[in-house]
């Protein structure tokens, strides 16, 4: 699993072929599927084969403070996840 964010309010999330991004809450997400679509053109967001991984990647974008309520982490909390 990779994470890239920038200025603590947008995510991505690469699991595999898998390619999440969250730019706000007044930005559709996108998921991209690297396998099916290099290129990055099709969104399958509202893909119904993909339900059950999308649930969990919103739910890791909460747990690391992304689209909450409370507020976006700052920079140098995602710091020590984009290493390596």
């Amino acid at each position: 699993v990779s994470y890239c964010e920038f200025e603590g309010a947008q995510l991505m999330i690469k699991r595999d072929a898998l390619k999440y991004q969250w730019y706000g809450s007044d930005v559709p997400e996108v998921l991209f599927d690297l396998e099916r679509d290099p290129g990055e053109t099709k969104n399958f967001i509202d893909d119904p084969q993909y339900a059950e991984v999308l649930l969990g990647l919103r739910e890791e974008r909460q747990q690391r403070g992304f689209g909450l309520d409370s507020g976006q982490t700052s920079c140098a909390d995602m710091e020590s996840s984009n290493a390596g």
